[in-house]
């Protein structure tokens, strides 16, 4: 594009803007008015790019991605819009709090459920919001109200270098441990059923309801030890009428089973009570949750045991097509089982969201642990990699096809490194 003249760029912002507002007051076709507004997006593409208005260019390139429902798209320019302002130090209250309405119920479309709800509570309880856009988030208020609630099934293949998790030295002898293990690498038959209700956001309170099922089945049954089942519920309750924040907490229950010896009936193997209060709240460009990690132990081995521990998410808002990270970091204090001292724990969870298009999805998560203990054995580091790939069937309704890679080690000072490499490809259905 050559070199516009101020003159030119204001009645290309004009153009934009007639372009814009047509096509909003339009009530004739739906084509006639995605065509308006891809005029009106040229033209204001042609003011961004020579940085005339900074702010004010994003600000309706944003509102045309909503109605195109580029959602993803949308909360990028508002942002962008938001820090072009606060550089130029415009101060135009109607367009803070456009902007402000129009992130937080993009945000919400986009299923970014705590952060848009955070921002139109922002809105909502500035004074200088007009009667209107507060209105209008009530309305998205109301909306959220609705329960909501899902079933889904789940059936695949998993296949592991390692099933029995043995270290580099005891794999060596696997000829003189063979009958009682069989071979090192297997598959198992995977099988998984969950059920999800959302009560809807009340005036007080909102609940999160997860019941899940897992089964792990070798398909040699020569590895029947490795027989594993599972199952958990999971509640989330949150404070609505916190101003500028989401508190809520967490209760989980989960218990497994396995097989101790081949030919043995399965027995429950260990039971998992967790306990997370946490807080939901803004931060610069993203969204950030605290947690305090409360957790109860019993398996077979020992008695109960306890963890205590806090950890921090956050979320950037600000998503590219490749590009939308999230980071967690963590610490707790585990008691561990006879004879082991208490463990200092450290861990990150980093994982990126990659979007295909109508090629799916794609995700990277790293997880790294640093357990730090007197006994060299419990003194290790942990590392799990996995790249997942899924994608909807979009000839069958509710179907999604995903296909997974990861590798695992394990490395202490006593023994040899545990490494193990996994695949897996599954079908989901939810109703």
């Amino acid at each position: 594009i050559p070199n516009l003249s101020p003159q030119s760029l204001e009645v290309a912002f004009n153009m934009a803007q007639k372009y814009f507002a047509i096509a909003q007051n339009s009530k004739g076709e739906k084509e006639l008015k995605i065509k308006l507004l891809e005029f009106a997006r040229r033209y204001f593409t042609i003011c961004a790019h020579f940085n005339f208005y900074p702010g004010y260019h994003e600000y309706f390139l944003g509102i045309i991605e909503t109605e195109l429902k580029d959602y993803s798209s949308a909360v990028n320019q508002f942002l962008e819009a938001k820090d072009r302002l606060t550089e130029q130090q415009v101060e135009d209250a109607e367009l803070e709090s456009g902007l402000d309405f129009y992130l937080g119920s993009s945000l919400i479309n986009q299923g970014k459920h705590d952060a848009g709800v955070l921002y139109l509570k922002t809105l909502y309880h500035s004074e200088k919001t007009n009667e209107s856009l507060k209105n209008y988030a009530d309305m998205y208020f109301k909306a959220l109200a609705n329960d909501m609630y899902s079933v889904s099934f789940s059936s695949g293949l998993q296949y592991h270098e390692n099933i029995h998790q043995l270290n580099n030295n005891d794999r060596k002898l696997m000829p003189l441990i063979k009958e009682e293990y069989g071979k090192v690498p297997g598959a198992y038959r995977n099988l998984g059923a969950s059920a999800y209700y959302y009560s809807g956001m009340g005036e007080k309170w909102s609940s999160t309801f997860v019941l899940n099922g897992l089964n792990l089945t070798p398909i040699d049954r020569e590895q029947n030890i490795r027989d594993y089942s599972s199952c958990g519920t999971y509640l989330l309750l949150q404070a609505n009428d916190s101003k500028l924040t989401i508190p809520g907490i967490t209760f989980s229950y989960n218990r497994s089973f396995y097989r101790p010896a081949k030919n043995a009936t399965s027995k429950s193997y260990q039971t998992i009570i967790e306990m997370n209060p946490q807080i939901n709240y803004l931060t610069t460009k993203g969204i950030s949750t605290a947690k305090l990690q409360l957790v109860r132990t019993r398996d077979v081995y020992a008695d109960y045991l306890s963890k205590a521990g806090i950890s921090l998410n956050y979320v950037p808002l600000l998503r590219r097509k490749w590009l939308a990270p999230s980071l967690t970091l963590a610490t707790a204090s585990i008691q561990e089982s006879k004879p082991y001292e208490s463990s200092l724990s450290y861990s990150g969870t980093l994982t990126n969201h990659a979007t295909l298009g109508r090629f799916g999805d794609l995700f990277l998560t790293l997880i790294a642990t640093r357990n730090i203990n007197d006994d060299s054995y419990m003194d290790y580091l942990e590392q799990n990699y996995e790249l997942l790939w899924s994608m909807p069937i979009s000839s069958l309704k509710g179907v999604i096809l995903s296909f997974s890679v990861g590798q695992y080690f394990r490395d202490d000072q006593v023994s040899a490194r545990i490494e193990d490499k996994t695949a897996e490809a599954k079908l989901s259905w939810s109703l």
